[in-house]
């Protein structure tokens, strides 16, 4: 009985996920990407820097949650199987320490850059 309920919490979690990570893809429709300043269109190497640590952390994250997704599939098919549950729970503990690696690394980022006195796309060194 547990497992049923626990297979179908996790199969429920993993449509949420997918139904709430496809809305960043129509959020993101309004941005515009600066045309003028440095090289590939960034205005300086701080805007490129942000814009690579971005980067990684939103395919870093897609990744854990592809993972995530995976483990729940895994376990949904196993049917019982004890190494099958067995794997997809490894899957699904190992995704869920991934999100909040992910998390913490986002975390230290942005007290980073604000700590530093960056602002938007450009850094301003606060004057001691």
């Amino acid at each position: 009985m547990f497992k049923k309920a626990y297979a179908k919490v996790v199969g429920a979690t993993s449509a949420a996920t997918m139904v709430l990570s496809s809305a960043a893809i129509a959020f993101a429709q309004g941005v515009t990407m600066p045309t003028k300043g440095g090289a590939y269109g960034f205005p300086s190497i701080d805007s490129a820097i942000r814009s690579v640590i971005n980067l990684a952390l939103f395919f870093s994250l897609v990744l854990v949650l592809v993972y995530l997704v995976w483990g729940g599939v895994q376990w949904i098919t196993a049917g019982g199987d004890k190494q099958g549950t067995e794997a997809a729970r490894g899957k699904i503990t190992g995704a869920v320490v991934g999100i909040i690696i992910v998390a913490v690394a986002f975390a230290i980022y942005q007290l980073l850059f604000t700590f530093i006195g960056a602002t938007g796309n450009t850094f301003t060194l606060r004057e001691t």
